[in-house]
């Protein structure tokens, strides 16, 4: 599994080339949710007394992709798509921490789990947005624990920088500068799979502020699930644990 995912990580595919999906940018609806309800449509609601939980959708979806939230405790997402994509996440809203005054300790821990994978699959780990969500001075990023499916990630759009070594693995770190109307990215991508154990989130933007990204303000970190964009895709993943600490 190491060599196949490491090997994966280094393809570039075109699956999502020339699409740019602004994830988790758009209005949503606002519920109340009781744990362990299922929720399958575009909204946003309070998990426990510290997280909230997203459920995003492209446009052009054929499929369903369901969230469900069991307190602050755990989580499962299930999925069937024919087309297009979807973002769903659990954590931390309403921040305003600049990246320089994030504590250098902050941390988070998961165990998570996949079963049922068809098709392309996705991946997930630790997600967020410096800035607001979507506006083109926002930077969205990623730090990847794990990866399923049979098409890689598709970092086609975005320029290597260099890696970092942290928590027992390595990573590979990209970023994808402004153009147009699309936003900035950063990414941390696990070279090996990594199912549960420690994210010391507050190291990887350290390392990314001395590759070049700006000073700017966190404003959500989450745990979150990115299914491979255009592309036919099933499965289940269930977050056991998470907690995030406050940055």
């Amino acid at each position: 599994m190491k060599n196949i995912f490491l090997t994966r990580l280094a393809l570039i595919v075109v699956v999502q080339s020339m699409m740019v999906f602004y994830a988790n940018s758009q209005a949503v609806d606002t519920i109340k949710a009781k744990t362990g309800t299922k929720i399958c449509k575009t909204a946003l609601w309070r998990v426990g007394s510290r997280y909230t939980a997203e459920t995003w959708f492209s446009g052009g979806i054929k499929g369903e992709a369901c969230l469900t939230t069991n307190g602050s405790k755990s989580f499962i997402i299930d999925w069937n798509l024919i087309k297009y994509g979807f973002l769903h996440e659990v954590g931390l809203y309403d921040l305003q921490v600049p990246v320089d005054l994030v504590n250098p300790k902050a941390s988070s821990k998961h165990k998570h789990s996949f079963s049922n994978i068809t098709g392309a699959g996705g991946y997930t780990g630790l997600y967020g947005w410096f800035g607001k969500a979507g506006a083109t001075d926002a930077i969205e990023f990623y730090i990847n624990e794990n990866w399923v499916g049979d098409t890689a990630i598709n970092m086609s759009s975005c320029k290597k920088m260099g890696t970092i070594t942290v928590d027992g693995g390595t990573y590979d770190i990209y970023t994808r500068p402004v153009k147009g109307k699309a936003f900035a990215q950063w990414w941390s991508n696990r070279v090996s799979p990594h199912t549960r154990g420690k994210i010391s989130y507050a190291k990887h933007f350290r390392e990314w502020r001395r590759l070049g990204m700006p000073d700017v303000v966190l404003t959500r970190l989450t745990y979150a699930f990115e299914c491979t964009w255009g592309a036919a895709t099933g499965g289940l993943l269930k977050y056991s644990t998470y907690k995030i600490d406050q940055p």
